[in-house]
């Protein structure tokens, strides 16, 4: 009767750890991570994910704010307006704990474009290779969201990416417009700077704008619908490989 119950008793825990483990985590978007900078004296917004009905704890700069996710598990909590500074650390806690290192407070610029605002320094190191040899600054951190496109869908997140402070040995890799509009600017105000840089050469403005955008022009909102129409798309697409296959 023992070994009968002490058998029921560790089914039972197993059944817990795998009910517990059915349900997602607490997550949160890759632009909140170590490193990154947020805007100085304004509210912020920081979001994530969880179960639906969990409830969402966010510590920072010593006060907690709890909220509970909807019923998709989408969560946002509103932080009060910080001065510039740190690094600060945030707690995000919910079944699990999530700790955010590094956070600086002060100016977020986003910066979008085509080639002129998506070419690297490591594009122009033989013009500026002092400027690259000078670029110490810990408080200037650039996060480039990497080129994905899906026309069939719209996201809640955007494609994995980090932020990086800018140092010689990294600054090759930041937009070398965006490096140059970061360095003036905190060399003149001495407050940390975060640039997100979503850049793809080429692209017209079309690509750019909502499903919602679209509605007043019926010509785009057709060529919106092929996109997200699979079967008009890969035979498209097919030909395009096999083309861009024979010119190599």
């Amino acid at each position: 009767m023992k070994k009968t119950f002490r058998v029921l008793a560790v089914i039972a825990v197993m059944l817990l750890i795998a009910a517990q483990s059915a349900f997602p985590e607490i997550s949160v978007p890759s632009l909140i991570s170590d490193g990154m900078v947020l805007q100085r004296d304004t509210r912020l917004n920081i979001w994530g994910w969880g179960s639906p009905g969990e409830r969402a704890r966010v510590k920072f700069t010593g006060k907690t704010f709890s909220t509970v996710t909807d019923a998709s598990g989408l969560w946002i909590v509103q932080l009060p307006p910080v001065k510039a500074g740190g690094p600060h650390e945030m707690e995000i806690r919910g079944r699990n704990t999530i700790t955010i290192r590094d956070i600086l407070i002060g100016d977020v610029w986003f910066c979008s474009g085509q080639s002129n605002m998506v070419l690297n320094m490591e594009r122009v190191k033989e013009k500026y290779p002092s400027d690259i040899a000078a670029a110490d600054y810990p408080q200037i951190r650039n996060f480039f969201i990497p080129t994905v496109s899906d026309a069939a869908r719209e996201h809640n997140e955007v494609p994995p990416g980090k932020w990086i402070a800018a140092s010689p040995a990294n600054v090759p890799g930041f937009g070398a417009l965006t490096f140059f509009f970061a360095r003036d600017l905190y060399n003149e105000y001495q407050v940390p700077i975060g640039i997100i840089n979503s850049s793809v050469g080429g692209t017209p403005i079309e690509a750019w704008i909502s499903k919602e955008g679209f509605k007043k022009f019926p010509h785009l909102s057709e060529r919106v619908a092929n996109l997200r129409d699979t079967a008009w798309l890969n035979p498209v697409m097919k030909s395009a490989r096999k083309a861009a296959d024979m010119m190599q």
